[in-house]
């Protein structure tokens, strides 16, 4: 039997030209930062300038984050323009809100779903906002509009949806069933992904640990210390009167969690995957930390230490922070673990599948087609 005389030959690798891979990259570049823009003024107009500026600066910092906006992989542009999709319904069902927001919400989250299908995770926890505000819940901040004409923005909702997902995939104008059926047959290829690696043990289902162990190892220190800020605002009546958002922040973090609690019910995990919800967590954070510069400020009132001063001291600070904390690991920033639990030498430890480089997997990243298989 023939065997190929180099390793080339025994992988069958394809060479493809350099350009294949830097034009893309400049592209989702291009892209990212665009997405970022926007979802500043978003944030903005529907939390505050201090608001959207902590989100941007720990957001664009966030190594796990970071890592996959540099990859050309879906992961990065189902994120980027899922949260643009729910910034825009939450400011169409604010009390001025315009049906142009929820068209415009429309689009971005067609083409969320159509960089990966897991965007329509989204669609039931909007559902659950729009019900607690018909039933009564945050209507100091949105609008209830009745039951009738709330459905009819749904409904518009979710058909600007399916138009922008059937135009932007031109297949769907010729065989709809067929994209339809490659649809479903790869998101079961997807979840039967066989034994996973977790807790130091080959397993089908990680359980619901999984995900709550990504976001202690992946997640920043300066992203987990802002979401304790902002569980304990949400949490504590006294401190929640303090807070002139509260409905728009509760909704964010309603959608976070159900994303979470969704993905945590399948079988099939991969720490990739909360790149969906990572913004909200950042936006969340971003409320924690200005909390906490609130009360060191009222602390510090003997000083005579302004809001605003302290505001911008605290942004700089968040800034300098991040910034130690992802550059020694640029530009790899997959490496990243949080140092407070071990690193990447500590973290990996239980849950680590070292074949492949992260959480939960169980195949190698490079799958070789081998000419020399059987031998």
């Amino acid at each position: 039997m023939d065997l190929p005389l180099d390793v080339g030959g025994c992988l069958n690798l394809e060479q493809f030209p350099i350009n294949l891979y830097i034009i893309p990259r400049l592209v989702q570049a291009v892209v990212t930062s665009a997405c970022m823009v926007c979802i500043y003024l978003l944030i903005r107009r529907l939390l505050g300038q201090a608001i959207a500026l902590y989100t941007i600066i720990i957001l664009l910092l966030e190594p796990f984050f970071l890592a996959y906006q540099r990859f050309i992989t879906t992961d990065a542009l189902q994120a980027d323009f899922a949260i643009l999709a729910v910034l825009l319904f939450l400011l169409y069902l604010q009390k001025d809100g315009k049906r142009k927001f929820v068209l415009a919400s429309g689009v971005f989250l067609g083409l969320a779903t159509a960089a990966k299908i897991t965007a329509l995770f989204l669609l039931p926890a909007v559902a659950i906002i729009i019900g607690l505000i018909e039933l009564g819940i945050w209507q100091e901040a949105f609008l209830s509009r009745g039951w009738k004409q709330q459905l009819r923005g749904f409904r518009l909702w979710l058909a600007t949806i399916l138009v922008t997902f059937i135009l932007i995939f031109p297949a769907m104008w010729v065989s709809p069933g067929y994209v339809l059926d490659r649809i479903r047959d790869g998101v079961l290829q997807e979840s039967d992904r066989g034994f996973l690696f977790f807790l130091g043990q080959l397993t089908h289902s990680p359980g619901i640990l999984f995900y709550p162990l990504v976001l202690v190892y992946r997640l920043s220190p300066i992203l987990q210390v802002g979401l304790v800020a902002t569980s304990l605002v949400l949490l504590i009546p006294k401190l929640r009167r303090w807070q002139k958002n509260i409905p728009a922040i509760a909704a964010i973090a309603l959608i976070a969690v159900w994303v979470i609690l969704i993905l945590s019910a399948s079988d099939n995990k991969i720490d990739r995957y909360i790149n969906l919800c990572l913004p909200m967590l950042a936006i969340l954070a971003a409320v924690g930390w200005l909390e906490i510069i609130a009360g060191v400020t009222v602390w510090l009132n003997k000083l005579s230490v302004s809001m605003e001063k302290s505001r911008k001291w605290g942004c700089l600070m968040i800034f300098a922070l991040q910034l130690v904390l992802v550059f020694p690991y640029h530009p790899h920033y997959l490496t990243y673990y949080n140092p407070l639990f071990g690193g990447a030498v500590g973290s990996p430890k239980y849950i680590y599948d070292w074949s492949r480089g992260g959480f939960g997997t169980s195949r190698p990243m490079v799958e070789p087609v081998s000419q020399c298989e059987g031998n």
